[in-house]
């Protein structure tokens, strides 16, 4: 993690509304996509700027990839704290981008037949619920 690797990573508005976006936990790949209203190849290359930057880590869960800040760089740069938590809100489209992103993130919920399952969709990720498949994502 290297200073200059993370002032530039701060310079385009897409990663900072990226960062605004992640400032409500762990988001996946689509999420952020469907917020920013970006195709996928783009939101990559901008969470990619990111991550060598260390500002954000990833884990892959099977076909999807979830982002979350890297906690270590709050403690080495502690200006970083105040970027996301006190000025990035302050950004009218990334007001907006919270909005738009509780909408994308609002589940709905399909009883089936026996009602011991539910399927909770959030736009093009799936997931099965049953009693012995807890949260399994397909």
């Amino acid at each position: 993690m290297d200073i200059v690797y993370i002032f530039k990573a701060l310079t385009d508005e897409n990663r900072i509304r990226i960062l605004n976006l992640l400032r409500s936990g762990e988001l996946c790949g689509c999420d952020i996509e469907s917020v920013l209203g970006v195709k996928q190849s783009n939101a990559s290359r901008h969470l990619n700027r990111l991550k060598i930057a260390g500002i954000i880590v990833s884990t892959k869960k099977l076909h999807w990839v979830y982002y979350r800040f890297n906690s270590s760089i709050f403690q080495k740069f502690p200006f970083h704290s105040i970027i996301i938590n006190d000025e990035i809100g302050k950004v009218s489209v990334c007001k907006e981008d919270l909005e738009l992103l509780k909408k994308i993130k609002a589940v709905v919920y399909l009883a089936i037949e026996d009602r011991s399952s539910v399927i909770i969709t959030n736009r093009r990720c799936l997931f099965w619920k049953t009693p012995l498949y807890q949260n399994y994502l397909f």
